[in-house]
């Protein structure tokens, strides 16, 4: 088994890492656009993409620092072995994966063409004529050993699809047909490592385009949503100004209520003393006409009396006249004051009888003012506890005033981190373009330069409101048509977070 297969399959593993990572971003989209609230983790979108990120870039780096550059320096080193320059050392004999094999494959043939050198050197010692070519004694390994130095080259410059043609068996060492053999099996297993890894990166690149618009049309709905709750903060505002001048007057109305019932139990009070007093007048009416019904009374006897000391008088003669004259004028006073006394008798009944309904008058009043104080009660605890209610709306008021004046933070933090997650799915689709650019150069299949798939990113679901973005157009990431294109450099490390979160490549030497 090869032995660079466990560092293939890992980085294989990373990008199938990365394909579902991205998975799992879209659907925490999808979830957040679904749900009534829009309460989906923030971490749990931030972290996966920025993780992307910096998976790609670890990729990115791994497929060109780690993978083809060591091709590179082989072929190199076999370029100063063609130039007979055999004290040139191997790079990468060290290494576990194909550039490891070839290189100690090549180590071999320097070896051999050392032996060689060292055997012409001693022929030349002991008299006979050395081949004027090191490589000259052995015809067909040379001839293999160029065809490998070609293949390298052509290898490095990106072209998956060289083979070395077998020579035939008796044209051949056992050290040229491993070397012929290896550099076919090394050349056939990466070929078909980096068309799978191709068609990983346009997954991961499906993947993150869709992560991008995802979280472009997140920030839209955050800054529109933004603007709502800035909206609904100053008509709140105007809702507690409004209920705290409310609730102001019913507490201005609240004491006036308080006033009025004390007023209202005042004149109660005032009321009741009048009905007393109206009593007391009409019990002394009644004892003022009795009275004047007792000199009513005394006014008749006298009279009498009177009368009949008048008729004693005439019988008396001469002798009574002055007698007479006095009893004539007692009784014209007795008549008098029997007059003066029905007078006052007359005036007291009226004096009575409007004592009477003025006493009525009073009670009514007082009954009408007793009504009034109990309805006043009444408004008055009506009024308390419209105001406790206004006291209690007030508070709550004031309470999702300060909920929404939070929330409106939350959000506007919630727009900055879909910025990063934006910023993050950015940094995502170049790093996965960047590594994708690096591949399109590479000739995976005879006779033409494989550019990437891309495939049609799937559609979100349809929200309301607001109206989705319009589709990106994606861009041509195709080669020019030409000969296979030479291998960038490794590019310059990865800005921003994702740069930062690069760990050591160690884990995979076997490239």
């Amino acid at each position: 088994m090869n032995r660079s297969a466990p560092h293939i399959r890992k980085a294989i593993l990373a990008l199938a890492v990365v394909v579902v990572l991205s998975a799992l971003c879209i659907a925490m989209f999808r979830t957040y656009w679904n749900s009534p609230t829009g309460a989906a983790s923030w971490g749990a979108i931030v972290a996966p993409a920025a993780l992307g990120a910096a998976l790609m870039a670890i990729l990115n780096r791994l497929a060109t620092a780690r993978l083809l550059l060591p091709l590179k320096d082989i072929a190199d080193a076999a370029q100063q072995l063609e130039r007979g320059n055999l004290a040139s050392d191997i790079p990468h004999t060290e290494d576990t994966g194909v550039s490891g094999d070839l290189a100690r494959r090549l180590s071999a043939i320097r070896s051999t063409l050392a032996s060689a050198k060292a055997r012409g050197v001693a022929s030349t010692d002991s008299g006979k004529i050395p081949p004027a070519d090191p490589l000259a004694g052995s015809v067909p390994a040379s001839d293999t050993v160029k065809a490998t130095i070609d293949a390298l080259a052509t290898l490095a410059r990106g072209d998956l699809t060289v083979r070395i043609k077998a020579q035939p068996p008796a044209a051949t060492s056992p050290d040229d047909e491993a070397l012929h053999k290896g550099f076919n099996q090394a050349a056939s297993a990466l070929q078909e490592r980096i068309r799978d890894m191709g068609k990983s990166i346009d997954a991961v690149r499906d993947g993150a385009s869709d992560i991008q618009s995802a979280a472009e049309d997140l920030v839209n709905r955050a800054d529109s949503q933004s603007e709502n709750l800035e909206r609904s903060v100053t008509v709140l505002a105007h809702l507690t100004e409004t209920v705290q001048g409310a609730s102001d007057r019913l507490d201005q109305a609240e004491t006036v209520t308080r006033e009025s019932r004390a007023q209202a139990e005042s004149g109660a009070a005032v009321v009741r003393e009048a009905m007393d007093a109206m009593h007391r007048i009409e019990a002394s009416s009644e004892n003022v006409r009795h009275v004047v019904g007792v000199i009513d009374g005394i006014a008749f006897q006298t009279n009498l009396l009177a009368l009949n000391a008048g008729v004693e008088a005439a019988r008396a003669g001469e002798a009574g006249k002055g007698f007479a004259v006095v009893a004539s004028e007692v009784r014209s006073l007795a008549q008098r004051a029997s007059k003066s006394a029905k007078e006052i008798k007359g005036l007291i009944d009226e004096s009575a009888t409007q004592v009477n309904h003025g006493s009525k008058l009073v009670t009514t009043s007082g009954e009408r003012l007793e009504a009034i104080l109990e309805n006043t009660i009444r408004f008055e605890n009506v009024i308390s506890d419209i105001s406790g209610v206004a006291r209690d709306q007030r508070s709550d008021i004031r309470e999702i005033n300060d909920h929404v004046g939070q929330l409106d933070a939350s959000t506007k933090a919630a727009v900055s981190i879909a910025e990063q997650v934006t910023a993050a799915s950015s940094v995502l689709t170049k790093n996965t373009d960047e590594l994708a650019r690096g591949l399109s150069g590479i000739t995976k299949e005879t006779g033409r330069a494989e550019p990437p798939v891309r495939q049609a990113s799937r559609p979100l679901a349809p929200q309301p409101k607001p109206s989705p973005l319009p589709p990106r157009k994606a861009p041509d990431l195709r080669p020019v048509p030409g000969p296979p294109a030479r291998l960038p450099d490794p590019p310059a490390a990865v800005a921003g977070s994702a740069a930062a979160a690069l760990p050591s490549l160690s884990d995979f030497d076997g490239f």
